[in-house]
Formats: structure tokens, sequence, C-alpha cells
């Protein structure tokens, strides 16, 4: 079976309305905030990506920590720009240890501690 991509990833959060502002205003993402079944959780999308976030109560700030996500960026130094401008702190690096398509990156952790990282290709 050959694999064209990842369709979408789920994160689990304490609180959803810890995160919902954060991926609204720093990546202009839509969320779509659901409550059914028993469970509350984010569409957040654009036009080119689509994940969902889950809300329980139960995870452990250890586990939260332990989740990553990484976008691909045109521009690293415009990302860090608007991290610069939020007020977030960061970090930046390279990781070449792929045969193929290595990146520069910068990452944070969101307001429940999600690992966040943008990449630019090199």
């Amino acid at each position: 079976m050959k694999i064209d991509a990842i369709d979408h990833v789920t994160l689990y959060v304490r609180s959803i309305a810890k995160v919902k502002s954060f991926y609204m205003d720093l990546f202009e993402l839509s969320c779509r905030e659901f409550d059914e079944n028993d469970s509350r959780y984010l569409v957040v999308e654009n036009e080119t990506l689509h994940f969902f976030i889950m809300e329980d109560k139960t995870v452990t700030p250890e586990f939260v920590g332990m989740q990553h996500i990484s976008f691909s960026v045109e521009s690293l130094d415009t990302a860090i720009e608007q991290l610069k401008l939020l007020g977030h702190s960061y970090c930046i690096g390279r990781y070449e240890g792929f045969e193929k398509r290595n990146f520069d990156w910068c990452e944070w952790r969101d307001p429940e501690g999600i690992k966040v990282e943008c990449i630019q290709y090199i």
C-alpha cells in the first residue's frame, strides 16, 4: 500500500478554551467547536490542512506535553517574527537526519504544553 499523505491527527488537551484562540490567532486557522456524544472537540482547519483537538479532563500534563505537531511554512523568518510580536518564547535549529526534505525549525509550546513547530525545507 502506497501512502500519499497523512490526512489528519488528533491532539488531546485538558481545556479547549485554553488553546482555541492560540491556533486561530497565530496560524489564522478556523476552529469549529463540537459537543456531542459526551465528547468536546475542535475541528481546526484552513484550505490546505485539518486536524482535531479533543478535550479530555483525564489526560495528564505529562501526556499533553509529549504531543507534537509541526507545520511547514514558506518563510521561517516570518513565523519567528510573528512569535516575537505575540511574545512567545521559542528555540530554533536544523534537522539533517533525513535522506530527503531536511529542514530548519522553530518550536515552542501552546498554552496546554503541546510542542508546536514550524519548519522550512532546506
